[in-house]
């Protein structure tokens, strides 16, 4: 199967805008974009209810190290094709909101819900975050232990 947006010549300044025009149709009164030492970006959005953290990890040019034919790549080569797999990537996160509008939108779920896996605890924390260790837990002890008491190890 070809990865979507694979190929893609949007920058990705145009996707962070376009994903900040959809957060605006998720009730988002506040935006923003930013990227840590390692590359890793996060965009971050609130409501008048909840906030909200979605990242895109970057691609690295050691992903793109050998051809599919075991051939080593050059380094302008391997960085060509991290930058295009980082722009791929923010092509996917939007496709993914565009997705969870339209599920909004057809009244297949609130935003709640369909946000729910990135708001933001008061930790700074996602739920996403959060849950998938304490259903980890719950799942491998078969108690709710874990998830009743904060989903904290």
């Amino acid at each position: 199967m070809t990865r979507y947006a694979r190929g893609t010549t949007v920058p990705v300044q145009r996707s962070i805008a376009e994903l900040q025009a959809l957060a605006s149709r998720f009730g988002a009164k506040r935006f923003g974009y930013a990227t840590d030492d390692e590359g890793s970006s996060v965009i971050t959005f609130a409501t008048d209810q909840r906030a909200y953290r979605l990242e895109v990890n970057p691609s690295e040019p050691e992903e793109h190290k050998f051809t599919p034919t075991g051939q080593l790549r050059g380094a302008v080569a391997r960085s060509t094709m991290a930058r295009d797999e980082t722009a791929r990537r923010w092509r996917s996160l939007a496709l993914l909101m565009k997705a969870l509008l339209v599920a909004v939108d057809d009244g297949l779920m609130d935003t709640q819900t369909a946000l729910l896996p990135w708001t933001l605890l008061p930790d700074g924390t996602t739920i996403g975050q959060w849950a998938g260790p304490a259903l980890d837990d719950a799942y491998g002890s078969g108690s709710m232990a874990a998830i009743t008491a904060g989903g904290r190890r």
